[in-house]
């Protein structure tokens, strides 16, 4: 069994043993699993070419498409839980939301923050 499905079993089953196993592991995503073939590859390369081994083992490995997501565009409806406190967000996107809720140009707003702060030739 794939270490992810075996992640998703533990995590759905309702046996508290298999629960806390994997507590705090995480599913490998698809991105860091291109990334680990990459580095596999690159560590295997100088063996092959001193002769050490006959074949880059790492190059055979195939895996499967990696699937982008669709981005989401940001609503009212997706944006109001984090505005009230519902979601994790920074204060500066907390305000960037808040802003482009009012109807607030963004770039109109960075303009003014940067022309409101006196200059050093000011002082």
């Amino acid at each position: 069994m794939e270490r992810n499905e075996l992640i998703a079993e533990y995590r759905a089953s309702r046996d508290p043993r298999k629960v806390e196993a994997v507590k705090w592991q995480r599913p490998v995503g698809p991105a860091s699993l291109r990334r680990i073939k990459e580095t596999l590859r690159a560590i295997l390369r100088p063996a092959v070419d001193q002769g050490l081994l006959t074949h880059n083992v790492a190059k055979l490995v195939e895996l499967p498409p990696a699937v982008r997501p669709k981005p989401k565009l940001w609503t009212p409806q997706r944006t109001s839980p984090r505005r009230h406190g519902g979601g994790r967000t920074s204060a500066t996107s907390a305000t960037c939301l808040r802003n482009a809720s009012d109807g607030w140009p963004l770039i109109g707003s960075v303009s003014a923050m940067t022309t409101s702060f006196p200059s050093s030739r000011d002082r």
